[in-house]
């Protein structure tokens, strides 16, 4: 044995350690897939867990038991935000030290300095958009590659006959008016207003439609307050993917107004289940759907031009059938978490995220460990 508990070369596997702070946020979907390439042994840890830097050490999945040391890693995979990043690649000199720029992350105070920093001092640099790139530096973007999120393909497929049932309800099925939305806390106020007032004039209209809203109990604060019949509004709080996956196959228009770059792994995964998108028309989006094609955009959020959209995508459902087809096409080939996953492979083992011919050869046994804390679920069924 070599390192710790890895073999010898040259059947040893290319170490990667990631820094847990924004992991599952970041990677939570591609890291799975990774961790189960032959000849990738994947690491998550907090930076004081690290052994030789603070004395702790790293833990399995559940963080129940330590898991033994971890040494040498030939990849550090980081946030732009995190301060442990240059550290971990002082500790490892040899490593290579991948940054990714989150698209979501809501910086904070002194979060410039280290995101400048680590941008600086990093090898390569991932970015999730094209419209990202775009406002990196010049210095920065020549060693940048766009690697978008993605969506499991065995977890957010279409399937025709799925059905749903939550607790003291009828068992809903495809092709029932049924709306789905995201309601994250982050959503900007405008947004959020355009669509509580948009479904308030779809519930006068349309007496039988239903919604499944996605998120926490704030989100039925701001329907009352926008006086909806919450009869018909059903609050579904941290579903795992699998779960998820089911309301969107159900769902007969799944409306997506997060300002900018917000939830992109979201609606990629509702375009992966087949749904009719309506979605906000901002740059971040355009790059994942094009209007009447794989759905529908609309420029503002303006609560009249919504409900209108809403009304006329529950009313002719075979009118946007193809919309449908053409949207979970698109996902399947361009943010497959396989593909994507190869091309974080080619960026890591230093090469590009562009180039071709990673061997993909199944799971390497016990070696790919993955901890991915709260996320741990969503991440262990996209595994599967």
């Amino acid at each position: 044995m070599a390192d710790g508990n890895f073999p010898e070369a040259p059947e040893s596997p290319r170490r990667v350690l990631v820094l847990a702070s924004h992991a599952p946020r970041l990677f939570g979907r591609v890291l799975p897939v990774l961790s189960q390439m032959r000849g990738w042994d994947v690491r998550t840890a907090h930076f004081d867990e690290l052994p030789g830097l603070h004395g702790g050490s790293c833990r399995d999945r559940h963080g129940d038991r330590p898991v033994p040391a971890f040494h040498s890693p030939h990849a550090i995979l980081a946030d732009a935000y995190a301060n442990a990043a240059v550290a971990l690649k002082a500790a490892f000199p040899d490593a290579r030290l991948v940054i990714c720029c989150s698209a979501d992350r809501r910086p904070l105070a002194g979060d410039a300095t280290v995101r400048e920093r680590n941008l600086r001092q990093c090898d390569a640099c991932v970015c999730q958009g094209w419209w990202q790139l775009a406002d990196m530096p010049d210095a920065v973007r020549a060693k940048t590659r766009v690697i978008p999120d993605g969506a499991c393909g065995n977890v957010f497929a279409p399937d025709p006959d799925a059905c749903v049932s939550l607790a003291n309800h009828p068992v809903w099925r495809r092709g029932e008016p049924l709306i789905t939305h995201v309601a994250d806390s982050c959503d900007g106020l405008a947004q959020s207003r355009a669509f509580w007032s948009a479904l308030a004039r779809v519930q006068r209209v349309r007496r039988d439609c239903q919604a499944l809203i996605i998120g926490d109990r704030r989100a039925l604060e701001a329907a009352a307050a926008e006086g909806l019949d919450l009869r018909r509004i059903h609050l579904i709080e941290r579903p795992l993917p699998a779960q998820y996956a089911q309301l969107l196959r159900v769902s007969a228009v799944h409306v997506h107004l997060a300002p900018a770059h917000d939830l992109l792994q979201t609606l990629i995964e509702a375009m992966a289940c087949g749904c009719a998108v309506l979605a906000s028309g901002t740059e971040p989006v355009r790059e994942v759907m094009r209007d009447g094609v794989t759905g529908r955009l609309i420029d503002a959020p303006d609560a009249v031009r919504v409900a209108d959209a809403m009304l006329d995508m529950l009313a002719r459902p075979a009118a946007h059938a193809s919309m449908r087809r053409e949207a979970e096409m698109h996902a399947s080939r361009d943010f497959n978490t396989t593909a994507l996953a190869a091309r974080y492979a080619c960026l890591l083992g230093n090469g590009s995220a562009d180039e071709d011919g990673t061997e993909w050869r199944g799971p390497p046994g016990e070696h790919a460990v993955v901890m991915l804390h709260d996320y741990a679920a969503a991440a262990s069924s996209c595994a599967t």
